[in-house]
C-alpha cells in the first residue's frame, strides 16, 4: 500500500520532498495524527475537508503522543491472552494507517478523514468484542443498548449537519476556515469560487489572504490578476501577472492573461509576444493559439474576457 501510494501520487507531483517537509516534522506529525484520528472517531467534531499542515509542531505534543501509543501497545500486548482481539484491533489500526500517516508526505495536509475508512475497523471490531465480553449482566446490557442507540442518533444529527457544509465550494471552505483555522487552501478555493461567480471583491480578498501565506504561488497570483482585470484595475492585474511569470517562467497562464491585458490596451505587438510565450509553453492550449491568430489578423478587435486557469 505504501508503494502504490507513492507511485500514484508521484505521477501527479503530489509527493513532497524533505525540503518541503523535514523528516523530523513528518515523524512528529505522524505520532500526533494517530491520536487525532482516534479522537475524531470517538468525538467527531470539527471534521472538515482539509487539515492544513501546521507551521510548527510541538515536540512536547509529539513525545506525549509517542508515550500514549507505547503505553496502549504495551497494555494490549500484556492482556493478549485474555483479550486477544484488542491486540489484533490495535495492531490493525496502527498498521493499516501507517502507509498514509505522513512519513511519505503526500499533499499539504496533516491528516485526512478518508484515510480512516479502513484502519478504524480495527478499533471498532476490537472495541466491540471487548464490550461484548465485559458487559454480561442483563440490566447492564440493556443500558448499554440504550446508550448505543442514543449515540447513534446523535451521530446521525451530526452527519446531517456535516453533509450540509458540502452544498458548494463556498459553504465547504468557509466551514473549513472555521474548523481548521486560517489556511492557504481554503482561501484559494474561496477566491476561485467567488471569481467564477463574479463576486470580484471577495475573490480579491481571499486570493490576497492566500498570497500572504504563500507569496510565490503562481496560480493564486494569476487568478488574482484575472480578478483585477475584470475589475478594470489594469495596473494591479499586470503586476500580478508579472509576479507570476517571475515566480515560474515556465507557467503559460500568466503569459496568456498578460497578452489579453496588453491587447485590450491596444499594445498588439506586446500582446502577441506574450501569447507566443503561452503557446510555446503549452502547445496544446487551443484557446491561446486561436486568440493569437485573431490578434494577428484583426488588430484591435475587443477580445473576450480572461478566463481563470
Amino acid at each position: 500500500m505504501s508503494l502504490l501510494t507513492v507511485v500514484a501520487q508521484t505521477k501527479s507531483d503530489a509527493v513532497k520532498t524533505l525540503l518541503d517537509f523535514p523528516l523530523g516534522d513528518r515523524i512528529a506529525n505522524a505520532l500526533m495524527a494517530y491520536g487525532v484520528y482516534i479522537r475524531q472517531t470517538l468525538w467527531p467534531f470539527d471534521l472538515t475537508v482539509f487539515y492544513p499542515y501546521p507551521y510548527s509542531i510541538s515536540a512536547t505534543g509529539a513525545l506525549v503522543s509517542f508515550g500514549v501509543l507505547c503505553s496502549v501497545t504495551g497494555l494490549v500486548f500484556i492482556k493478549r491472552q485474555r483479550y486477544p482481539y484488542l491486540l489484533w484491533g490495535w495492531l490493525f489500526y496502527l498498521g493499516a494507517l501507517f502507509p498514509v500517516i505522513g512519513i511519505v508526505q503526500v499533499g499539504g495536509h496533516a491528516h485526512a478523514d478518508r484515510y480512516m475508512l479502513i484502519p478504524q475497523l480495527g478499533l471498532i471490531v476490537g472495541g466491540g468484542l471487548f464490550v461484548e465480553e465485559v458487559l454480561t449482566g442483563k440490566k447492564t446490557r440493556r443500558l448499554a443498548f440504550a446508550a448505543a442507540v442514543t449515540i447513534i442518533a446523535v451521530f446521525c444529527v451530526l452527519t446531517l449537519r456535516q453533509v450540509a457544509s458540502w452544498k458548494n465550494s463556498v459553504t465547504l471552505f468557509n466551514q473549513n476556515l472555521i474548523a481548521a483555522g486560517e489556511n492557504e487552501t481554503a482561501h484559494f478555493h474561496l477566491g476561485l469560487s467567488y471569481l467564477q461567480s463574479g463576486r470580484l471583491d471577495l475573490a480579491v480578498t481571499h486570493f490576497s489572504a492566500a498570497l500572504q501565506m504563500n507569496p510565490r504561488d503562481v496560480t493564486t497570483l494569476n487568478n488574482l490578476g484575472v480578478a483585477y482585470f475584470r475589475m478594470n484595475q489594469a495596473d494591479l492585474a499586470e503586476e500580478c501577472f508579472r509576479r507570476a511569470i517571475a515566480a515560474d517562467p515556465q507557467a503559460a497562464a500568466p503569459h496568456f492573461h498578460l497578452g489579453l491585458l496588453k491587447y485590450r490596451q491596444g499594445l498588439v505587438q506586446e500582446a502577441v509576444k506574450q501569447m507566443d510565450q503561452a503557446v510555446r509553453l503549452n502547445p496544446s492550449w487551443q484557446e491561446a493559439r486561436i486568440l493569437r491568430e485573431k490578434m494577428l489578423s484583426s488588430g484591435l478587435r475587443e477580445p473576450s474576457r480572461p478566463v481563470e486557469k
